[in-house]
This record gives C-alpha cells, sequence and structure tokens, in this order.
C-alpha cells in the first residue's frame, strides 16, 4: 500500500510540473505528443516593426510544424500581448496594432493548440518613434503669432537600391497639432530643447514678459508652465527667462537680465520635475551678466561654460550626467598660466571683443573668435580644458590671426563643426568655410539677401542648418569633398530650402532621445 501511494504521488507531482512547463512555455512537453512549432521566423516583407506613433505596426510571421501534415489553420490559436498578461492586442496570426505610445515594444505571440492545450509563446520586438523625435527645430514670430517649425529627415531607396534623404517640413507645427491649446500671445523670444530620458524630450518655448512653456518632444503637447518648475510656481521678480541648460543632475535657467537659475535634479538621466529651481542665483566672484551659454557638448564636458559681459570673462558651474556629487552646480575653478602673447585669457579678455566660443570636440576642446580693439585684428584661438569636477587649467591653447579676417565683422556668425576640421562663418547673406589644418577660406554660397543669423549642425555633424533675418532656412552638406572641392560649392551643396517663416527667433538641434545625442545620430 506504501508502494502504491508513492507512485501516485510521483504521477501527480509529474502531472503538476507538466502543466506548470506548458504555461510558462518552459518547453518540457516529452510526454505530450503535440505537433511541436520547430521555428517561427518573421516576414519582412510583410512586417512592418519600426514605425512612426500614429502607424500601424505590422508583424506578420511563418512557422515550420513538427507534423506539416495535420491541420495548422484551425488546429491552432493566435492571441497577441505586449506583456505575457496583459490586453489582448490580436486573434490571427498576423498582428496589426496602432501603438499609443512612442518607446520601444515586446509583443507576445500565444500560440495555442487546440487539442492538447500547449501553448507556445514567442516574441517579438517592434520600434514606435515620434515623427517629431530628431531634426531642426525653428522658433519665429510669424503673422503676428509664435510659430514653432520642424524639419524631419526622411529616406527612400532609389532605383538603383541606394539610400537617398530628402527633408520634411512641418510649418506652425504646434498649431496644427493643438488648434485649441494656442501657444502663449506674447511675443516669441525663443526655444530650447533637450533630451530628458532614452526615449523622449522636452521643448521649452520662451515668451516674452518671463511666459514659458515646456512641451513633450514627441507631439509637442503642453505638460506645464515654466514658472511651475520654481518654488510656488512663481518665478523671481523680474525675471524673464531666455535660455536653458541641461546638466544632468542639475540644470540652468538664463533671463533676460543676466541671471542664472539653478536646480538640482534627482536622477541625471531622467528628467521627472520632482525638484524646484532655488530662488537665489549663480553667483561668481565681482558679480556677473551672463548673455549666453556656451554652446558645447555638456553631457561629455560634465560642466557648462556662460560668457559674462560684466567682467568679459568665461565662467561655468560643474555638473553631471552620471554622479550626484557635491559639486554639482559648484563654480568652476579654472587655471590659466599661459602669457598674452601665447594666449587670450578667458578668464580676463580686457582689450578684446569675444564674437565666438564653441567646442568642436567632446565638449572640452574649444575655438575662440576675438577682436582686439587695439589693432582690429580678429584672433582664431584653441585651447581645452583639462580637469576633474569643478577644477580645470587651460592646456594646449594658442592663438593666431584668423585667415578670414578681412571677410568678418563683429556681426559674423559662426558655428565650428564638431569632430571634423572646418568652422563655418556668415557675413551678411554670403556663407563661408575654413579649413583649420591648410588655414584657407572658401565661399560656400551667397544666399544673395538677408543676413545670416545662425549656423548650427546636425546630429552627425556633416550638414549645417543656416538662418536668415528674412525668414529662410537653408540645409547644406558640410563636410562632402566633393562639394567642397567644387568651384561653386552652394551649387551643389544646398539639400533644402524652406522660406516663409517669418521673424526667426533661433534655432535648435532636437536629438529626441538621450541615445541619439550620445551616439550623434537621429
Amino acid at each position: 500500500m506504501y508502494v502504491m501511494k508513492s507512485i501516485i504521488r510521483i504521477v501527480l507531482l509529474l502531472i503538476g510540473v507538466l502543466s506548470i512547463g506548458c504555461y510558462e512555455d518552459k518547453g518540457n512537453y516529452d510526454l505530450v505528443d503535440y505537433n511541436k512549432i520547430e521555428e517561427v521566423v518573421l516576414i519582412p516583407s510583410l512586417s512592418n516593426t519600426a514605425v512612426y506613433l500614429g502607424d500601424t505596426v505590422r508583424i506578420a510571421v511563418s512557422m515550420q510544424y513538427k507534423y506539416p501534415d495535420r491541420d495548422t489553420i484551425t488546429g491552432f490559436e493566435y492571441v497577441w500581448k505586449e506583456n505575457w498578461e496583459g490586453d489582448t492586442l490580436g486573434t490571427s496570426r498576423v498582428l496589426e496594432y496602432v501603438p499609443g505610445e512612442a518607446k520601444s515594444y515586446t509583443f507576445y505571440l500565444h500560440v495555442r493548440e487546440v487539442a492538447t492545450g500547449i501553448t507556445t509563446r514567442f516574441s517579438f520586438s517592434a520600434r514606435v518613434s515620434s515623427p517629431y523625435s530628431s531634426g531642426w527645430l525653428i522658433a519665429s514670430q510669424r503673422d503676428g503669432k509664435p510659430c514653432l517649425t520642424f524639419i524631419r529627415r526622411d529616406s527612400r531607396r532609389n532605383e538603383s537600391n541606394q539610400l537617398v534623404y530628402f527633408w520634411t517640413d512641418f510649418v506652425n507645427i504646434y498649431d496644427e497639432l493643438h488648434p485649441g491649446t494656442p501657444l502663449n500671445s506674447n511675443a516669441l523670444v525663443g526655444v530650447s530643447t533637450y533630451p530628458v530620458s532614452y526615449s523622449g524630450d522636452e521643448v521649452i518655448v520662451f515668451h516674452e514678459r518671463g511666459e514659458g512653456e515646456i512641451l513633450k518632444g514627441t507631439d509637442f503637447s503642453k505638460m506645464m508652465n515654466l514658472k511651475d518648475d520654481f518654488m510656488g510656481g512663481v518665478l523671481p521678480s523680474g525675471f524673464e527667462p531666455v535660455s536653458f541648460a541641461r546638466g544632468g543632475y542639475c540644470d540652468y535657467l538664463l533671463g533676460k537680465d543676466g541671471e542664472v537659475y539653478w536646480r538640482s535634479n534627482l536622477n541625471g538621466s531622467s528628467l521627472a520635475h520632482e525638484t524646484s529651481f532655488m530662488d537665489v542665483p549663480l553667483y561668481f566672484p565681482g558679480g556677473s551678466v551672463i548673455d549666453y551659454f556656451v554652446d558645447m557638448r555638456i553631457y561629455e564636458a560634465e560642466f557648462t561654460l556662460m560668457h559674462d559681459k560684466l567682467k568679459n570673462r568665461i565662467v561655468g558651474c560643474a555638473n553631471s550626467f552620471s554622479s550626484s556629487g557635491m559639486w554639482n552646480g559648484k563654480m568652476l575653478n579654472i587655471t590659466n598660466t599661459y602669457r598674452p602673447e601665447e594666449f587670450v585669457n578667458i578668464l580676463n579678455m580686457e582689450g578684446y571683443k569675444l564674437i565666438y566660443c564653441g567646442d568642436y570636440t567632446n565638449g572640452k576642446s574649444f575655438v575662440n573668435i576675438l577682436k582686439e580693439e587695439s589693432s582690429g585684428n580678429y584672433i582664431y584661438q584653441n585651447f581645452k580644458l583639462m580637469g576633474y569636477t569643478a577644477d580645470f587649467s587651460v592646456t594646449e591653447a594658442n592663438r593666431e590671426i584668423f585667415a578670414g579676417s578681412e571677410l568678418i565683422s563683429d556681426n559674423t556668425v559662426f558655428f565650428r563643426l564638431r569632430r571634423s576640421s572646418y568652422l563655418y562663418f556668415g557675413e551678411g547673406s554670403k556663407l563661408y568655410f575654413y579649413d583649420v589644418n591648410s588655414k584657407k577660406v572658401k565661399l560656400y554660397t551667397d544666399f544673395g539677401s538677408g543676413n545670416i543669423t545662425q549656423i548650427i549642425q546636425d546630429a552627425e555633424g556633416t550638414r549645417v542648418g543656416i538662418t536668415l533675418d528674412n525668414g529662410n532656412f537653408y540645409l547644406c552638406e558640410a563636410v562632402s569633398t566633393n562639394v567642397l572641392g567644387a568651384e561653386n560649392p552652394g551649387a551643389v551643396g544646398i539639400l533644402h530650402h524652406l522660406s516663409g517663416l517669418g521673424d526667426i527667433k533661433n534655432m535648435v538641434w532636437k536629438w529626441g532621445t538621450y541615445s541619439s545625442m550620445i551616439g550623434n545620430r537621429y
């Protein structure tokens, strides 16, 4: 009797193990002769697993069975879920589903054999991107109202199966998407954009009189007012925000009056607006009036530089996206040991006017264009900032008379491409480029009218976007030897043109996600 009870227990135990194995798809079905699915293959020609938000994800698969001669049409049931036990998305072998969020998805196909009740699960990935993730974002005052324009790069295959890029314009994108909730009616000042996670970003729209709105980057919908990032939802008295710099564990907000406020964040790589900006502005010895944040790779540099026009110097604060150390937000201690004839000291540029400052590698190698007031000469100089946390030294510094001095003025617009040898600059309607290796300047093109107001590069650093004060935007190839070596680069290098944008306030590159920013990609 004892032996018989033991045998019964063992049989019941085996049945229990078998049931759990089938449900959890552990593949231990040796005791049941079922029509095992030997292989599942995605059919690329019938599937679409990389789509824009609002489009349909389609996953079509082919299956190979252990017993292909059995009924494989009505003999199986199919259920698609996003999670193992989530809501049912579809009940056919082919999934057709319109996701409601821009992110990476894992879809699970539950295949149940009717005869045995055995269910096998398979997973498939899909990427749903925002149609407005990465691209050029232009803020302008158009027809008396604030206007946001987004320009996206798209691609197709030509008859020779070569990849061809083209650009799609979304003029006045906010009003097109959200006609019932217009932007603040105060005149537009500009726009800033920054990643807040590895799947999304935000946009700040600055208006006159201190008004500001924070938009969700995936669809430009309103999230909150900028003032809500201050204690009690009130801006400091007289403070009118005009620019923002994302620093990971701390951020900086610049006002029209030259004051900078900052906040400490709880997470360096995911901004959730959980903390408020301090109610006391940053202080630099001797006082300061900050007029702009230096254009740089803050993520890699782990500090943010600013120009103080009161003392004519470069100042900055430490920050990090990876460490919440106590030095975040601390004023940089920069040491310079170079003599004036070797290098114009960025800590005291008395006698010089700073025309341009920007980084061109990993956020720690910089180029300056300065005008020597006594001689009228324009100076080109390079330098590095090397150090750790908040202590840095000027290294590898040099200066020279700029080779294109006779072509520029105090109003010339500059941009040094990152990870290439070209400095682009615009004087009036003319666009030039300077090769820092050969020290030669060449005219790229003359747009014919208007004055160039801004030049910035795209994600890959291979193209430049140019805005003019007559409401025009141009996109140009920036590093192609075939273009730059041509007699008239502009005749073959202008890729895209958009006009009628009104009074353009500024242009930014919209990364969309941290992944794109870190990898310098679309």
